[in-house]
């Protein structure tokens, strides 16, 4: 929709980059203060209420929609809503799930990611070519928001984040439902200079440091790789039409790249499907950048969609697991701010990177940056099959 909002606002200039940049901003700072937010007021709150904020700014858009301070506005709410929503799910269902399964729930998880990006981008197609992408944006929306409502009563609170508030009788009740063994945590009340000691301490540093990396990296190259595949296959003089079908093929190879993360992150374990996964990525993206032909380009692109996707399965199950509940939320989500960090940066050096070397030496770059991130994957835990850490 953002080539329908700059054309029908008539942006110019800044206010192309700005609303370009808009939903990354908000993305940024959603995933900043969402994991503060998580450790003080539970998991199951946070995200319903993230979750809420990004779907009624969706459906304002065909009500408010007239400015570029309105729809630049609306935007980074948007985007403080998915972008603090995504890493405090993951860390709620790691706490509702045993260590046996806990990798597979959270892969399974953001499977449906690629479904609501091919649903919406379905539904959008369907109601532009009637009305216009204004009530696109506004029925997405309403349809998110009917999905929140069902899903709300369904959700259960963490019952780690219970016993760490000291609500044990609530915990063990949610815990015996469903299975869960539950280890000694610890009653403490969340304080953010405490937690932010707790995170960069000698026991957490390495972690954090590996997971900052690699959020950056995984991030920068996926947005800066996706975000410009189109441009590349255009520069290849593909056809505009005929150039969806081979971004549609590509995008599809998401699908299977999450699957075979939910099977293989409990076989072999996250960090061998995280660094390896990110390293066949990088692999891919050179293959990519030597592409001779549409078809190359269409195999290589394929198989970068699938490990990549793949990756960022693996990552949301490997990042909630690193931390103690005491640090959980904060830990995952600024580990996910610092990727937005990447995800800013990675589209807008592009052109730069294209100057340099044309598009061959901007794949060369990004995989690079995949190479370092598969590195950095491995300066982790690995907790396959065994119970998350807690503060003793």
């Amino acid at each position: 929709t953002l080539p329908a909002i700059i054309s029908s606002l008539k942006l110019i200039g800044i206010e192309i980059q700005l609303m370009a940049a808009s939903t990354t901003i908000g993305m940024l700072i959603g995933a900043s203060i969402s994991g503060p937010i998580a450790d003080r007021i539970g998991r199951k709150k946070t995200c319903i209420i993230l979750a809420l904020l990004a779907s009624i700014s969706n459906i304002l858009v065909y009500l408010l929609y007239g400015s570029f301070i309105s729809m630049f506005i609306l935007r980074v709410l948007a985007g403080i809503g998915v972008g603090g929503f995504l890493p405090i799910l993951a860390a709620l269902i790691s706490e509702l799930s045993k260590p046996d399964d806990r990798g597979m729930n959270i892969c399974f998880l953001e499977s449906f990611w690629a479904y609501g990006w091919l649903i919406a981008l379905i539904i959008t197609w369907i109601i532009i070519s009637r009305a216009n992408w204004q009530l696109a944006m506004t029925v997405t929306g309403i349809i998110a928001l009917i999905l929140i409502l069902i899903a709300y009563p369904l959700i259960p609170r963490s019952p780690r984040y219970l016993m760490l508030i000291g609500r044990k009788d609530e915990a063990l009740n949610i815990a015996n439902k469903y299975g869960l063994k539950l280890p000694r945590i610890k009653s403490l009340k969340p304080k953010l200079n405490e937690q932010a000691s707790i995170l960069f301490s000698s026991e957490n540093r390495i972690v954090t440091l590996a997971l900052w990396i690699v959020w950056f990296t995984i991030a920068m190259g996926y947005y800066g790789i996706f975000i410009w595949l189109p441009k590349s296959i255009l520069a290849a003089k593909v056809p505009l039409i005929r150039s969806f079908q081979y971004l549609l093929i590509m995008t599809l190879a998401q699908i299977p790249g999450y699957y075979s993360a939910v099977i293989l992150v409990e076989k072999l374990g996250r960090k061998v499907i995280l660094s390896s996964y990110l390293a066949l990525t990088g692999i891919s993206s050179f293959m990519y950048a030597n592409s001779t032909n549409i078809m190359e380009m269409t195999l290589w692109g394929s198989i970068l969609s699938f490990f990549d996707l793949g990756s960022w399965a693996a990552l949301y199950t490997y990042t909630p697991e690193q931390y103690p509940t005491y640090i959980r939320g904060i830990g995952s989500s600024w580990a996910s701010a610092i990727g937005r960090i990447g995800a800013i940066l990675g589209p807008y050096i592009v052109p730069s990177l294209i100057s340099i070397g044309g598009w061959y030496f901007a794949f060369t770059f990004f995989a690079i940056i995949h190479i370092i991130g598969a590195l950095a994957a491995l300066m982790g835990r690995e907790l396959r099959g065994k119970e998350m850490p807690e503060i003793a």
